[in-house]
């Protein structure tokens, strides 16, 4: 081989290195870009979690005092004062949307903690109305027996948790409750 064979040989040589060069640089390009794609994925499947974990736990603890709320109306009745309120007229915010939350004064502190929330539960109690057996037909006892006497006192219990972290996530349930007279 002469010399000008050998001048083409290590021309083409040195193309093919600049080329793999290249090559592994685009590769190295789309790993990268892949890495950050995964991270940034899994980022946001982890605040998504947290997320959910915030919801359930405001859920829970907003249950919680729901159950302390109707216990209340069990064993007292409406008896006035912060946290009890008569039904507002059509065409009025109801109780529950008008109130303040986060005041202290309208509305009662449940008394089931659920570890990890922000702060404990808020409930309300709602006198709805008073449902009589004779006026009502209503059936006290069971369905298919006789009517009873007296009546049965309707109440709405409302209640809002707050999941843990900042308090971003809240849950109201409400529930109606009916307390024999």
């Amino acid at each position: 081989m002469n010399d000008r064979g050998r001048a083409l040989m290590n021309n083409q040589g040195n193309s093919q290195q600049g080329l793999v060069l290249f090559m592994s640089l685009v590769i190295l390009l789309l790993l990268t870009v892949l890495g950050v794609s995964s991270f940034q994925t899994a980022a946001l499947q982890s605040r998504m979690a947290r997320s959910v974990d915030d919801i359930d736990l405001a859920f829970q603890s907003a249950e919680a005092a729901l159950l302390d709320g109707e216990e209340k109306v069990e064993r007292n009745g409406y008896v006035g004062g912060n946290g009890y309120y008569r039904k507002v007229d059509s065409g009025q915010l109801p109780n529950w949307a008008a109130i303040d939350w986060a005041g202290k004064s309208n509305s009662m502190a449940g008394t089931t903690g659920i570890e990890g929330v922000t702060e404990p539960a808020r409930y309300i109690i709602e006198y709805v109305r008073l449902v009589k057996a004779e006026e009502d037909s209503l059936n006290l006892s069971n369905i298919g027996e006789e009517v009873g006497t007296g009546g049965i006192s309707i109440y709405r219990v409302t209640a809002r948790g707050l999941g843990f972290g900042k308090g971003q996530a809240a849950v109201m349930v409400q529930s109606h409750y009916g307390r024999r007279e």
